[in-house]
């Protein structure tokens, strides 16, 4: 009677919570928008405010496993007031639930594009570098108190005079912080006329908190552009940094070449010689072939739904039948690199792997199964679970799909690296909407946190009128929990440069926001995640009362079966 009873009750646990075991199996949650188009007074007496865009977003975790969000937005002004303002928005994400939305600094105005990288280090802070007009800026608050704006230390200028653009920004395990940016390097002897006044790479770090900054250090000294740096720092605190050579957007000249790979073994203050990345002879064979048949019949391959946000050069030439772009980097549980990046010619992804940490690479491999994106834009992003496996997010198509077709929108996709292949690949968001830029962390060990943003189809080519939007999707992952270093006081350990106001004003033309920025009227009505999300707590209550209700109901049978 006793075993009989037992199969009974584990027969009922299957079937009443059959719906939770397949909610756990189901992948990322069903993607929420973040950046809502009027945020509420938050206080009496202060003025609701209507955004703009949102786009090109920031993510981090604390040691406490919460998430930071931050992207870029603005709110309309009078053209005597600089015609917008521009705005670093966000949000955090604690125990499920989002904060409300914040406006974290007002960067400037004049409509100049806010990009933004984060950093939670040892000492408790939320570290931040900005770009504020042309210049790249630091500033940092407890992490606590990031959707306090007045919390925020007084913004440094850590980059030089000219022009500024791309930023990434790490921690190591010593609270040591690691900047990067690419600036313009305008130099009059410069022997590449192709590219006067293209970017290069730059760095700088810091060993006390912020306070003070070594002097910057140009990495990269190329003739040509540098875009998208990627840097991410492993157990054993290397330095890992990857980005694009050839194409400098802002500057709107040159065109893509390579990805570009550098490791610092001693905290930044020495580097490797570059590793330049190009696609397989293969891949360019079946590039030739390709060129060969369009110039057959009488055209050329055309360029893929991002070709409207690149900007026009002049006299732009084809980029060489080898080159990539999107050049991302993630480092496994032993501290080795994987490189990911996709072949411009042939809208293919790859990758390659170091087994000896960066000091030789295995063959590029394609990732089977997903299309790249065309675009001199885009970017991917990378981060390692507990258990060591790199995860990827990636937009793309299918292998059956047009991906040349501009009017068909790419999926956002997630792809595992176990340290020997790939994962299948599993759809993020696909649906009528553009999505770009992906973030992507992990916090404690095994929870998955991505964020991005999406162009509509009627704005994809006209960012006058758009309305872009962040996203976020999160999931768990097959890895072990693992936990945060304690917080302490870091000590400063090399001289460093304090920074200096620059005294010359940059000249270079502002990057627009879109003009509209108030035209949207407000949102309205329940959020359809919530309800949604209202309907699964009700369905698990219910299967619970109903679970526990039918075995103490069991019991008392049985205890009256013996009486």
């Amino acid at each position: 009677m006793r075993r009989a009873t037992l199969r009974l009750l584990v027969v009922i646990a299957a079937l009443l919570l059959a719906p939770r075991a397949f909610a756990q199996r189901s992948g990322w949650s069903a993607p929420m928008e973040l950046s809502p188009q009027r945020l509420e007074p938050a206080a009496a007496g202060s003025t609701t405010r209507t955004y703009g865009s949102a786009w090109l977003p920031a993510l981090t975790t604390d040691p406490l496993g919460g998430v930071h969000a931050f992207w870029y937005s603005g709110i309309a002004l009078a053209a005597n007031q600089g015609g917008s303002l521009d705005l670093l928005m966000y949000r955090s994400l604690h125990d499920g639930v989002w904060s409300p939305v914040r406006e974290a600094a007002a960067p400037a105005t004049g409509g100049y594009t806010v990009r933004v990288r984060v950093a939670v280090a040892r000492d408790g802070f939320l570290h931040a570098i900005y770009r504020r007009v042309t210049e790249i800026v630091y500033s940092k608050v407890p992490f606590e108190q990031a959707g306090d704006s007045a919390a925020w230390s007084e913004p440094q200028r850590i980059s030089g005079f000219d022009a500024a653009y791309y930023v990434d920004l790490a921690a190591d395990s010593k609270g040591t912080l690691h900047a990067f940016w690419s600036e313009a390097v305008n130099d009059p002897n410069d022997p590449s006329p192709g590219c006067q006044g293209c970017s290069d790479l730059f760095y700088r770090r810091s060993s006390d908190g912020g306070i003070s900054w070594s002097v910057p250090v140009n990495l990269s000294r190329s003739p040509d552009g540098e875009n998208r740096q990627h840097v991410v720092i492993d157990n054993r605190d290397r330095i890992h940094v990857a980005w694009d050579e050839g194409i400098d957007w802002y500057a709107s000249l040159g065109v893509p070449k390579t990805g570009v790979y550098m490791r610092s073994d001693d905290g930044g203050q020495s580097w490797t010689a570059p590793t330049h990345f190009r696609l397989p002879p293969a891949a360019v064979r079946i590039a030739e072939r390709q060129q060969a048949a369009a110039a057959a019949s009488g055209g050329r391959p055309t360029p893929g739904p991002a070709g409207a946000s690149a900007p026009t050069t002049t006299a732009r030439q084809d980029p060489p039948l080898d080159a990539v772009q999107q050049t991302t980097v993630g480092v496994d549980r032993a501290g080795n690199p994987l490189i990911v990046y996709r072949g411009v010619a042939v809208n293919q992804l790859y990758s390659q792997y170091s087994p000896d940490g960066g000091a030789s690479w295995l063959p590029p491999v394609e990732i089977a199964g997903l299309q790249s994106r065309a675009s001199d834009l885009d970017a991917y992003s990378m981060a390692t679970d507990g258990a060591g496996n790199i995860h990827l997010l990636a937009t793309g198509y299918l292998p059956n799909e047009d991906a040349d077709d501009p009017t068909l929108p790419p999926g956002l996709w997630h792809l595992t690296w176990n340290g020997s292949g790939w994962s299948g690949r599993e759809p993020v968001m696909r649906n009528e909407l553009y999505p770009e830029y992906p973030r992507l962390v992990v916090a404690n060990g095994n929870e998955l946190h991505a964020i991005w943003y999406t162009r509509s189809r009627e704005d994809l080519f006209d960012s006058a009128r758009a309305r872009y939007k962040i996203w976020y999707s999160g999931r768990a992952a097959p890895a072990p929990r693992t936990q945060a270093l304690p917080l302490f006081t870091p000590v400063p350990t090399v001289a460093a440069a304090l920074v200096e106001e620059p005294t010359p004003a940059p000249t270079v033309a502002p990057t627009a926001l879109p003009s509209e920025l108030a035209a949207a009227p407000p949102m309205s009505g329940r959020p359809v995640w919530e309800g949604s999300g209202l309907g699964v707590l009700v369905i698990a209550i219910l299967s619970a009362v109903g679970f526990f209700g039918a075995v103490f109901g069991l019991m008392f049978f049985i205890r009256g079966r013996r009486r």
